[in-house]
């Protein structure tokens, strides 16, 4: 093998189109500065117009432009294809970071609140997921969902949050499978507590400085932060992750791992 002609993760990037969806702040906003910073072309979404302008004015590349929308109201199928005709190129991925939290304990469950845990995430993810995978155009799509360790943990007041989450990721497990044959790869992220977003300072808020520094001991790494997501989802992006597929991995600095 001439080891000369190796590829690395950013010559994997460079050149192709992705769009990232949550990009007005958090993790959606350092994954697209990051592609922006490999050379990749960025589609930023997001429904704040103000904070999608303010993630585009960080980037150094030219060639990245906005699409505000709320996917839970739109048809995905012509939203993308104006994408396409916009951007010229295809999607070679699409990174789903888009989605809110709030803290709903299980005593306080309706059914309502579960219908708008599923609309606000699952179900806008699946809509425009598919709707990629059947207008494919690049040689292959990489599919990324960022996920939670709610999804796999029962924690207290996160029970709807994280079903939301877990079955999205049984969704993407099996986009992996039906959808190989045309070179789609669907993997997740479940992550951890991170700093660097409003979510996690709408927790100090919500649990209290003496609370989060509780939650911390539980990680044997410390607090991560929201970049340590997005380095992971660009690989899972890349084509450096082309025979990675249907996998959830967790970025949560050993805390699911911790025993007593």
């Amino acid at each position: 093998m001439d080891c000369s002609k190796i590829q690395t993760p950013l010559s994997y990037l460079a050149g192709k189109t992705y769009l990232v969806t949550g990009a007005s702040s958090g993790i959606g906003q350092h994954l697209a500065l990051l592609l922006d910073r490999l050379g990749a072309r960025v589609v930023l979404n997001g429904r704040n117009e103000e904070r999608l302008n303010d993630t585009l004015s960080k980037m150094d590349g030219k060639n990245h432009y906005i699409a505000m929308a709320d996917i839970t109201k739109i048809d995905c199928v012509n939203w993308l294809k104006d994408i396409g005709t916009k951007a010229n190129s295809p999607l070679s991925g699409i990174a789903y970071c888009a989605g809110v939290h709030e803290f709903v304990p299980l005593r306080a469950y309706n059914s309502a609140a579960l219908s708008l845990a599923f609309n606000q995430f699952t179900i806008s993810m699946m809509d425009l997921f598919m709707a990629s995978c059947k207008m494919k155009k690049a040689d292959t799509l990489s599919l990324v969902l960022m996920s939670t360790l709610s999804a796999h943990q029962g924690i207290t007041g996160n029970a709807l949050y994280g079903a939301s989450r877990a079955t999205a990721e049984s969704l993407c497990r099996n986009i992996a499978i039906e959808f190989a044959p045309r070179g789609v790869h669907c993997n997740c992220v479940a992550g951890g507590y991170m700093t660097g977003s409003n979510m996690t300072d709408s927790f100090v808020q919500q649990l209290g400085s003496d609370r989060i520094s509780t939650i911390e001991q539980a990680y044997p790494l410390g607090f991560g932060h929201v970049a340590d997501a997005a380095h992971m989802l660009a690989f899972l992006l890349s084509d450096s992750s082309k025979w990675i597929t249907g996998q959830t991995f967790t970025v949560d600095g050993g805390s699911s791992i911790k025993g007593i």
